[in-house]
């Protein structure tokens, strides 16, 4: 027969057959507009006027069990009615009646005479290191050749129990679900007599929390299906206890079943516990583990702070043993005086960010600074995005020569070539998928090469937008990998950026006041940069100025302006002085007062 009807045909209504449902679960029945509230829920049990039932359409559902269905659903789980078919598909028109479930009387009565046997597992018990005391504790029974494992209900009462047989280790559960007495539910093993004023320890097993409160911890209890099975309801019974200690198996399951619990309840009130080298608390008992031992591994017992949650302390040791050992990280000196003065070199691990208008010769200094740094045996690498890298080592030519490339003679072009340093990497664009292309350039060369030093020049062309990915996104997505590459790879890498048009000239003609901020693209580059530039040159004057306006290292001084003389090729180094000046020369301008070769006389 089809199911036209929101009931089975045994029912003349939605009604009778809740009716039916309280009766059989001697609950209680509460009008509520269209719903008809029933209490405790027929499914679970689960107290509270929660599981609702549609008068009109048998539609019901319980919000605290989760459980959910129609008026045929509900009259089956509960075997309301004979709605299994004899023969045929349904709608052969003939039903038989399913066996009824074993009343709770039955099931503890019979259940008590496989107890009354538990001598017979005595050699069993033995070889897992268990007393007798221990076995009726637990209230173990023995069937035909199987050990029997009982879960009881919060009340008391026999929900089921897990045969396991002694010889050949075979499992098997009576009753099954279909058979149980309702409300239907899967407890903890010990469950029943958890202090949940305490800490409770949960095992994988049952041998294993039989261990354990045979050596003097009680509050334990084992889960039903092992490391991988949670059952919600065992979320709602350990809701009020302070901490979960989890004492699940040294495995890989053993280790997921632990996380699994920990994201359900939270860091802060799931522990793990492990018994040194063993497998599991069974395995310790067997090795001679005692009460002793027992106690001390669960005072052990820690939680897993989160990875990116650390001590101060433990930096500042390791620190400290580094600056002892003289190990800790040295700054890289580039032999341009102010800059070694004020910034102290360039320092490996750090992000810095280097900002000018077009035309003001950003590229030309940052290509002068990896040269002079290659000049002094410190490999350093161009990545040229706007021009060819012919063009760029013309310019590299041009700075060595004191003389454009073209202009050459053929000697004179063979001497700069012969001596131009073996340290310096130039990098040229990528046809497809940049940012990977550079990252993946930086890799090898630091590890190949020693590199320590990298140019990006610069955000715009790096850059690529898909159809899912606007500038904005492509632009944070390269400098948080250019970020994280300088810290993964101990190497420093300086990005040029493009300011945006905003803060060009003004409707007179007059540049106005630059600085990081005014990046464009994204902010991602000023506030993960651990340093920040801005450029400004006058080829009136031939000067340029670095105004440093972020350093992050605590020795290094920002808001100063680094001052630099330009001869068309090379820039050579005019003093420092504090704030911010324009590129032009000032009399305010003054050099350095140095006092030793670490430092500079802040007066």
């Amino acid at each position: 027969m089809t199911r036209t009807s929101p009931v089975p045909p045994n029912f003349a209504s939605v009604p009778a057959l809740i009716e039916q449902a309280a009766v059989a679960v001697k609950g209680k029945i509460r009008n509520r507009g269209r719903e008809a509230i029933i209490s405790p829920c027929p499914i679970s049990g689960c107290k509270g006027d929660k599981f609702a039932i549609n008068v009109e359409s048998g539609a019901w559902n319980c919000p605290k069990c989760g459980e959910r269905g129609n008026g045929w659903k509900l009259a089956k789980i509960l075997r309301l009615v004979p709605i299994l078919p004899v023969n045929g598909s349904p709608g052969a028109g003939r039903y038989e009646r399913p066996k009824p479930r074993i009343t709770q009387g039955a099931l503890d009565q019979r259940y008590a005479t496989y107890e009354a046997d538990l001598d017979l597992a005595l050699a069993f018990l033995e070889s897992r290191g268990l007393t007798l005391e221990t076995a009726r504790h637990f209230r173990l029974s023995v069937r035909s050749g199987s050990v029997g494992l009982p879960y009881f209900r919060d009340n008391g009462n026999l929900a089921f129990v897990k045969w396991r047989g002694m010889a050949d280790k075979s499992m098997s559960r009576s009753p099954i679900t279909e058979d149980m007495p309702l409300p239907v539910c899967t407890p903890l093993f010990h469950g029943y007599r958890l202090n949940l004023q305490k800490p409770v320890i949960l095992t994988e097993g049952e041998w294993d929390a039989m261990a354990l409160w045979q050596c003097g911890i009680a509050n334990v209890a084992s889960v039903t299906n092992g490391a991988n099975g949670w059952s919600d309801e065992w979320s709602v019974a350990l809701a009020t206890c302070p901490q979960v200690v989890i004492a699940y198996d040294q495995d890989p399951d053993g280790e997921k079943g632990y996380a699994k619990v920990r994201d359900r309840f939270g860091r802060e009130r799931v522990a793990r516990l492990v018994f040194g080298d063993h497998k599991d608390a069974n395995d310790a008992l067997l090795a001679g583990w005692g009460p002793q031992e027992f106690g001390a591994a669960v005072g052990d017992a820690r939680m897993e702070p989160p990875e990116i949650l650390q001590y101060a302390k433990f930096y500042a040791l390791e620190i400290a043993e580094d600056i002892r050992s003289g190990a800790g990280p040295e700054p890289i000196l580039t032999g341009v005086g102010p800059f070694d003065e004020t910034q102290r070199g360039i320092r490996p691990g750090e992000f810095s960010v280097l900002t000018a208008h077009s035309g003001e010769g950003k590229t030309t200094w940052a290509l002068d600074l990896c040269l002079a740094l290659a000049e002094r045996d410190v490999p350093a690498c161009f990545f040229t995005m706007e021009q060819q890298p012919r063009d760029t080592v013309e310019q590299i030519m041009g700075m060595c020569g004191k003389c454009a490339a073209i202009d050459m003679t053929p000697d004179q072009a063979d001497k700069v070539a012969i001596e131009m340093p073996e340290a310096l990497f130039i990098g040229a664009e990528p046809e497809t998928d940049r940012v990977k292309a550079v990252l993946d350039a930086i890799r090898y060369a630091k590890i190949v090469h020693d590199v320590r030093f990298f140019v990006v020049d610069h955000l715009d062309f790096l850059i690529e937008t898909a159809a899912h990915q606007g500038r904005y996104d492509a632009a944070t997505h390269a400098v948080k990998s250019l970020h994280a590459a300088a810290r993964d790879y101990h190497v420093h890498v300086l990005l040029i950026c493009q300011p945006t048009t905003e803060s060009g000239r003004s409707r007179t003609d007059k540049p106005r006041r630059m600085g990081i901020e005014h990046i464009a693209e994204t902010r991602a580059a000023r506030q993960l940069a651990h340093n920040g530039y801005v450029w400004q040159s006058s080829k009136e004057h031939n000067t340029g100025t670095l105004y440093v306006q972020k350093a992050r290292f605590g020795p290094a001084k920002d808001n100063v302006t680094l001052r630099f003389h330009f001869d068309g090729f090379r820039f050579t180094e005019a003093g420092w002085e504090r704030g911010r000046a324009d590129a032009a020369p000032e009399s305010r301008y003054r050099s350095p007062d140095c006092t030793t070769d670490k430092g500079f006389d802040d007066d």
